[in-house]
């Protein structure tokens, strides 16, 4: 054999033998190179937007927190609202609810209804209270020196000051009006012993802090105040800081970033600026957890999935991305410190207007469907 046929033999050999060799490890250089990741999406400055799964990108509502039946509340049930003026007596161990609107079902045609009525709910159920007057509904919290909850509303017409009332469990109280000129009522938080209230003037040129003395509204003048917001604020008092919480969009020419500021009796100070946390503030309502002492935040923007999440100190954290799917469009604070259970609650249903017949209970991460006997004894 020439040298010429061995090597025309060699050639053929390495071809066969090492041919597959080189496609296979081609192959698996391929299996093996990484696909670059997906770009991670910018939330757009004061957008309904929370991280990546949650609020303001879910497609669906989540309407149940989970798929087994659930316990319901009723009858009695109050007519389904929007609006309504929600919060938590502390004396009486019972929710009260004040007016709302009605909307028309599935978007369909019609006007809406201003209801006028006052409704509680306690461990039997949602019972309606047939009483006169019945003010028309505004911002409410507790008053930390008497218990009793004060609520500032502005009656019709709107040209006239914004009225306060007082409810001691049994009715509604009169007290004394805000001495101001048309404003709009944006909030109201227990800090210490008083109530703090914070309004924006018709103009919408600047927003003022007002404290009550437990008969009169007095006008703080702190060297800085709660900035104008796109959006919000919406405001819930943080017991285990001694500060009140408010979180706004603030305005394009600001950044427009969702800003979270606090109020410490003199002072309103930012306390964080991320663009994590985007607010819907139609939908947002805020409580403090007596659990862990956090602020709690809960929002469901239309379309999206219902999302909660907590500030410790300066920090957002989402709680749980699985939230029960409730109606709170509109206002009207659903989300309620419950400090004889415990816990926070959530009042509703998805459907809008809410049909009001789910009691949803916070515990750690989890929110449960629960009958209203849970409001009759602790959970501890």
């Amino acid at each position: 054999m020439t040298w010429t046929s061995k090597r025309t033999t060699w050639t053929f050999f390495l071809i066969v033998v090492l041919a597959p060799l080189v496609a296979f490890g081609l192959l698996t250089l391929l299996h093996h190179t990484p696909t670059p990741p997906a770009p991670t999406p910018t939330p757009t400055p004061g957008s309904p937007l929370l991280q990546g799964e949650a609020c303001g990108l879910g497609s669906t509502s989540s309407a149940t927190a989970t798929s087994e039946p659930v316990p319901t509340l009723g009858p009695e049930l109050p007519t389904p609202r929007e609006g309504g003026a929600m919060g938590y007596d502390g004396v009486a161990n019972d929710i009260v609810m004040l007016g709302g609107q009605t909307f028309p079902a599935n978007g369909g045609a019609g006007a809406s209804r201003t209801l006028n009525d006052s409704w509680t709910l306690d461990s039997l159920g949602w019972h309606q209270d047939h009483l006169v007057p019945n003010p028309t509904p505004g911002a409410i919290a507790q008053d930390p020196r008497t218990g009793h909850l004060i609520m500032v509303g502005s009656p019709l017409p709107s040209e006239e000051a914004q009225q306060t009332w007082s409810w001691d469990g049994n009715g509604w109280r009169r007290l004394a009006d805000l001495p101001a000129p048309p404003t709009v009522v944006m909030g109201l938080a227990p800090l210490a012993d008083q109530l703090f209230l914070v309004t924006q003037n018709s103009q919408v040129t600047g927003t003022q802090t007002w404290a009550w003395t437990g008969s009169v509204w007095v006008l703080r003048h702190p060297a800085s105040n709660l900035p104008l917001g796109a959006v919000g604020p919406v405001i819930s008092a943080d017991p285990l800081r001694h500060r009140v919480i408010a979180v706004l969009t603030a305005l394009p020419t600001a950044g427009g970033a969702t800003q979270t500021w606090a109020w410490n009796g003199s002072i309103w100070r930012l306390v964080s600026s991320t663009f994590k946390l985007g607010l819907d503030p139609t939908s947002a309502n805020m409580a403090p957890d007596p659990q862990t002492g956090a602020v709690l935040l809960y929002m469901h923007p239309v379309g999206s999935m219902a999302c909660t999440w907590t500030l410790n100190g300066a920090v957002w954290r989402e709680v749980s991305s699985s939230s029960p799917g409730v109606d709170t469009d509109f206002g009207g604070a659903l989300l309620l410190s419950d400090t004889h259970i415990g816990r926070v609650i959530l009042i509703g249903g998805a459907p809008g207007p809410n049909p009001l017949n789910m009691l949803w209970v916070l515990s750690g991460s989890v929110w449960t469907a629960e009958p209203a006997s849970v409001l009759g004894a602790a959970l501890g």
